[in-house]
């Protein structure tokens, strides 16, 4: 977590990054779960999230902004301390494909804050942003361990 602010500081980069909630059986089963992005929070809901069946899929968390409108959602899903051949740890976030906060979060400037703000909370060996359909024609030429 980013030891500057305790936490994941993300409400800085745009509203549509201000809140997160666990995800839940219904939308209103997941807005009464509120996601607290404070260091000691975010550490407690990784450890609850820990995979109970394998110990080498470590844990995972995963979230989203709450958004009415499906074309403005957000979502993220933290994976870390697997160590297993076919799961990667990483750090996705979901951002919003059309309307008006893809307008705004799909910048240079938000982006590089966001992938700046997860690299000092996660200090990962690399980093990238990147849309779907870039990923899917890079895939097939990734290295081990690429998104």
């Amino acid at each position: 977590m980013d030891p500057r602010n305790g936490g994941v500081k993300l409400d800085g980069f745009d509203s549509a990054l201000a809140h997160g909630f666990q995800q839940g059986r219904s939308r209103k089963d997941a807005l009464r779960r509120p996601i607290d992005l404070t260091r000691p929070s975010l550490e407690e809901l990784i450890r609850r999230g820990k995979d109970r069946q394998f110990d080498d899929l470590g844990f995972s968390i995963a979230g989203w902004n709450g958004a009415d409108d499906d074309h403005e959602a957000c979502g993220f899903n933290f994976m870390c301390g697997g160590y297993s051949q076919w799961v990667q740890n990483a750090c996705v976030f979901t951002l919003p494909r059309r309307g008006p906060s893809s307008e705004r979060v799909l910048t240079a400037p938000v982006l590089g804050g966001l992938l700046r703000s997860m690299a000092s909370a996660w200090e990962p060996d690399w980093g990238v942003a990147m849309s779907d359909p870039l990923r899917d024609l890079l895939k097939p030429r990734c290295a081990k361990g690429g998104p």
